[in-house]
This record gives structure tokens, C-alpha cells and sequence, in this order.
């Protein structure tokens, strides 16, 4: 598991969204699919496990597509704090 500074255990994580506790994971693992697919995705197909439970981690499985047709299959999960894992990651 990734260390996290002291600044986010006392001042909590910067995070974008209304709801933190919801968009905590989700932004940065949209994030780093769309850098690992290596250009902007025109559709994605996602499924998760956990999103609504308040227990973690939530596991979500995501496929973003590219105008040209690339395609990248990743697991990953929030694991609280804002910090998230890829797990796994074809394509």
C-alpha cells in the first residue's frame, strides 16, 4: 500500500466534486486510463463493485475507446484517502 503524507491524514486529500467520499476514486482512475490509453477516450464501458457500499475498497472495471478505434481494459480500486490502485491492465 502507497504511504500517504501527513498533510492528507490531517487536512484530508484534495479532491474534486461536490460529494468527496463519491468522487474520491473515480476522477483518478478515469485519469490514468485515459493517460495509459494515450489519447481522449469518445466512449468507455464500466462496472463496479462496492459503489455504493460505504465499505472499501471499491473495485470498478473500465474499458475506455479511442476515436481510432484503440482500446484498454483495467481493474482498479479505491482504497480510501483519495488513493487509488490499477490492479490489472490489457490492451
Amino acid at each position: 500500500m502507497k504511504a500517504t503524507g501527513i498533510l492528507n491524514h490531517v487536512l484530508g486529500p484534495g479532491l474534486r466534486g461536490p460529494s468527496r467520499s463519491h468522487t474520491a476514486g473515480a476522477y483518478p482512475i478515469a485519469s490514468m486510463a485515459r493517460d495509459l490509453l494515450g489519447q481522449t477516450p469518445c466512449q468507455a464501458r464500466f462496472e463496479g463493485s462496492g459503489l455504493v457500499a460505504a465499505d472499501h475498497p471499491t473495485t470498478v472495471d473500465l474499458e475506455p475507446l479511442s476515436r481510432s478505434g484503440k482500446k484498454l481494459e483495467l481493474r482498479a480500486r479505491s482504497i480510501g484517502g483519495g488513493e487509488v490502485e490499477i490492479i490489472q491492465v490489457d490492451g
